[in-house]
């Protein structure tokens, strides 16, 4: 019976799969594989949030639009201070994540919530405030979200790569 030789190291193999015990540890301490996704929603969100901060901010901004205190002020207000929170949140999500501490996942789920939070808020916000019924394509989106959200919470909360790579 031949005895398998790691393929990164050359040593040899003790149980059954192609890496050393150094090697494989090495090879799971790593983002990769599904972490990818997660890794770039990470990375893009906090770009997405700040290019979506400049909505609300030009409305109070510009000399054109005046607001009293009314409900409208309390909605562009709303979604100014949601929006740095958030941005904040996932620039904090960032770094723990890219640094492996123990909390990323943590910091990941709640991102995710409170970005889904925000939206079911600023749906039913604006819905209440124009006085119309919500777009389809904003129902859609959030449940697009929602999906996303249930399949990433799910992952991060389960699965034993995600407890080999955060462990800072």
């Amino acid at each position: 019976m031949d005895a398998k030789i790691c393929k990164l190291c050359n040593e040899p193999v003790t149980h059954n799969t192609k890496y050393c015990n150094t090697c494989e540890n090495k090879s799971l301490s790593k983002i990769n594989g599904l972490l990818y996704i997660p890794a770039i929603n990470v990375i893009l969100y906090p770009l997405i949030i700040f290019i979506s901060l400049c909505n609300p901010l030009s409305l109070i901004i510009l000399p054109e639009y005046t607001f009293e205190f009314t409900s409208e002020y309390f909605g562009v207000t709303f979604e100014i201070i949601g929006t740095i929170l958030l941005f904040a949140l996932s620039c904090y999500t960032l770094k723990v994540f890219f640094t492996k501490k123990k909390n990323a996942p943590r910091f990941f789920i709640i991102m995710l919530m409170a970005s889904l939070a925000y939206d079911v808020v600023d749906i039913i916000w604006v819905s209440d405030l124009l006085n119309i019924p919500p777009e389809t394509e904003d129902i859609v989106s959030l449940f697009k979200s929602g999906i996303f959200s249930l399949v990433w919470i799910s992952y991060f909360l389960l699965s034993e790569k995600v407890k080999k790579v955060f462990v800072n």
